[in-house]
């Protein structure tokens, strides 16, 4: 648990950790406070009870408002009062920093999980489910609340209650070493036949949260399917049992935290009995042993709720390891990935781009590209066509520094694309594929992705998305550009998604333009209108298109074939002449 912890504090930032010391720092003079108040209770009452045995006695000072007798009283009075201002306003700040503290974490977990997962290789991604890492961001806030807070309120409450413990300790040492030795054999007991449960429930809680968020988003994508094959019920099922087994397990974890509270209260009224008996005992006086009578029982007091916090922010942590556990895994970003900056210079092909003995395999080793040797020059417009599986995509991927190969090297205008320069190399590079990802806002916002509207460039929107066709989609929409399109394009045909795609990839006026399967949803005559469009508005546009319609490539100058891990290139023909023999040989194939 503590090793958790350790681990989640040491990805903080400098001054994040400094608000963790701060925080324990708090807790050590919130139980120094508590010591004081409480302590200064017994000189109090001691007074107290040296002037109900003096009553007859009358003082020549005390003013004329207070009763004879009770100036000490009235310090002592004060004293409390005034330690017990600065023990409530610690115990404040204690709180306010402590939330502090889990909200600025909770920040830093959520932007390292997302940087990790954006930043990680293809393959890398594609081997994890897309629920575990919305699993994973919905878990931070879970984490927060039954791992970090958990453990900062154990720490602080072990902290004070170790204080007060000392100060009971001197009020009467052998009958509190008696009643501790005791508690912690009960407490120790009990641990040892429900830590194995709550690491079990712990275990359980994280798989049913990672199946409901999957369940759920699987739903929700298959929603057509699920209502038109009247598999509604099974899916249903689904949710529900996955859902059923994190909340059963929470509620397990529950019961277990809450319920040594019971115990202790008996404890702590056994305890109070014994301190008494000891102390009259001892004594040989109730009356002169009654403030430390009081001031151990407001120990007893203070020391219930926090002997609970401990315990049960202990099972709470044990409980939600697995969740912390969980989000650490994907919030440790690796380093050798680097943030794509907006400030960094774009560096296309200013002669040529070439592959070199380039090879490729994923994790089983059988090999997807062998020893490929291509020259693709700025301004040509390639067309790469395969079989299903063949390795076209990969190659692309390759190309735009999405996958690095195990073998070779690419090479832009004679230079090796190492990681230095990746950042320039992708900022040339607009890319759009077949599943057009759109945002849930209008047109503007999915065309500028990611500008704020006061940073949008207006010629380049209007031009972009002219170029792409939408000229007829945005005159038909009421607010033109600034229309609204709904959740992931609800409100569109898929062609006209790939169209909105298009546009923002030509809105970045990217010297590189890379197309897979990228139109296959529009129809031939606009796609023809779109290519002349982008043509005349792009003329050094470098074009890498990935096509199985014939009719999409006849605009290209090179034709390139990704078969049995080889890149071979088919023909090479004039702009002029691409209609024609391209689509007569590609169609023949």
């Amino acid at each position: 648990m503590i090793g958790e912890f350790t681990q989640l504090c040491a990805g903080l930032s400098k001054s994040q950790q400094r608000e963790a010391l701060v925080v324990l720092g708090l807790a050590v003079i919130a139980g120094g406070s508590e010591f004081a108040m409480i302590a200064s209770l017994i000189p109090f009452l001691t007074s107290l009870v040296a002037q109900v045995e003096t009553s007859g006695m009358a003082s020549d000072t005390a003013p004329s408002w207070m009763p004879a007798g009770n100036e000490r009283a009235a310090l002592y009075a004060g004293a409390v009062a005034i330690l017990a201002c600065v023990s409530g306003a610690t115990r404040m700040t204690l709180i306010w920093r402590t939330e502090t503290f889990c909200r600025r974490l909770g920040g830093g977990l959520v932007q390292s999980v997302y940087r990790r997962v954006m930043h990680e290789s293809i393959a890398e991604f594609g081997a994890r489910n897309s629920s575990e890492v919305l699993a994973a961001v919905d878990k931070v806030q879970a984490v927060l609340r039954g791992f970090v807070r958990p453990v900062l309120t154990a720490m602080t409450s072990a902290i004070i209650a170790v204080c007060l413990a000392t100060l009971l300790l001197l009020i009467a040492p052998l009958a509190t070493a008696f009643v501790t030795a005791g508690l912690v054999l009960i407490y120790a007991g009990f641990s040892l036949g429900s830590v194995p449960k709550v690491r079990f429930y712990a275990a359980e809680m994280s798989v049913g949260w990672s199946q409901r968020t999957r369940f759920l988003r699987e739903s929700l994508d298959g929603k057509r399917e699920i209502l038109l094959s009247r598999r509604f019920a099974h899916f249903e099922k689904r949710v529900v049992e996955a859902d059923g087994r994190f909340r059963k397990a929470e509620a397990h974890n529950l019961v277990l935290a809450q319920t040594p509270r019971t115990l202790f209260q008996s404890g702590a009224i056994i305890a109070l009995v014994t301190i008494a008996i000891a102390l009259v005992w001892l004594g040989g006086d109730l009356l002169a042993t009654l403030p430390a009578l009081v001031a151990a029982a407001l120990v007893l007091q203070r020391l219930l709720p926090l002997v609970q916090a401990i315990w049960s922010g202990a099972v709470q942590a044990t409980g939600n390891r697995e969740l912390a556990r969980d989000v650490m895994r994907l919030a440790e970003v690796d380093r050798g990935h680097r943030v794509i900056d907006r400030d960094i210079e774009p560096r296309g092909i200013s002669h040529e781009l070439r592959c070199k003995a380039l090879s490729f395999a994923y994790d089983d080793g059988k090999p997807v590209l062998d020893n490929v040797d291509i020259t693709i020059r700025r301004g040509e417009w390639i067309g790469i066509y395969g079989a299903s599986g063949s390795g076209k995509s990969t190659f692309v991927d390759l190309l735009i520094g999405l996958q690095l190969p195990v073998a070779g090297e690419i090479t832009v205008d004679g230079l090796a694309l190492g990681a230095e320069r990746l950042a320039s190399w992708q900022g040339a590079i607009g890319y759009v594929c077949e599943a057009s990802f759109l945002l849930d806002g209008s047109l503007a916002d999915n065309i500028c992705f990611g500008e704020e509207p006061g940073e949008r460039c207006l010629r380049r929107l209007t031009v972009a998305a002219s170029s792409a066709g939408l000229d007829d989609l945005a005159s038909s929409l009421p607010m033109g550009l600034n229309s609204h399109i709904g959740e992931a394009g609800v409100k569109l045909s898929v062609g006209q998604g790939q169209r909105i795609a298009l546009a923002r990839a030509l809105y970045m006026e990217p010297s590189i333009l890379v197309l897979d399967e990228a139109t296959n949803a529009i129809d031939l005559s606009l796609e023809d209108r779109i290519f002349d469009a982008m043509a005349r508005d792009y003329p050094d546009l470098t074009l890498i298109m990935v096509a199985h319609r014939p009719q999409s490539t006849t605009r290209c100058t090179r034709l390139l074939e990704v078969r049995n891990g080889k890149v071979v290139e088919v023909t090479s023909v004039s702009a002029s002449q691409a209609s024609r023999s391209a689509r007569t040989e590609f169609a023949a194939m």
